[in-house]
């Protein structure tokens, strides 16, 4: 009985790992938002609005993913990214801008973006989206969520 206990615990680990590592890869994955499994993965981050370099402008300027200070500033808010069905949508947290920021980039009921932008490699791997991602210019509709602003790009 003891041998079997020494084989059947590192049984036991292999097939927890396994399980955890499909539960970690199943995070990354593509879910909707009606899904009733695992929400797909997010990451906040502080996002600063404008056209880069000199963050002037419409779109999106800057992604920082250590983030956030709590403080409203003028032209920058907090957002939710995921990867829906291999493109990026932000949920904006509507608390974390100032009036002047949601009038000036959410009042219209779309959100411009004047200039393209590209995520970064090491966010794309983390949203699993395809490396060298790119947010067009163009005109893209806001769904309000109560809370959060909701774009997909």
């Amino acid at each position: 009985m003891k041998n079997l206990k020494f084989f059947l615990f590192p049984v036991f680990c292999l097939l927890a790992g396994l399980f955890v590592a499909n539960m970690a890869h199943a995070k990354t994955a593509n879910t909707t938002a009606d899904s009733l499994t695992l929400d797909a993965f997010k990451i906040k981050a502080e996002i600063t609005f404008g056209k880069p370099p000199k963050c002037e402008g419409w779109g999106l300027c800057k992604l920082t993913i250590e983030c956030c200070s709590g403080q409203m500033n003028p032209g920058v808010g907090v957002g939710e990214l995921e990867a829906e069905k291999g493109r990026l949508t932000i949920n904006y947290l509507k608390n974390s801008m100032t009036d002047e920021t949601l009038q000036r980039h959410f009042g219209s009921g779309t959100f411009v973006v004047d200039g393209p932008y590209t995520l970064s490699n090491e966010l794309t791997e983390m949203l699993g989206l395809k490396a060298g991602y790119t947010i067009q210019p163009g005109k893209y509709k806001i769904v309000d969520n109560g809370e959060k602003l909701k774009v997909v790009y």
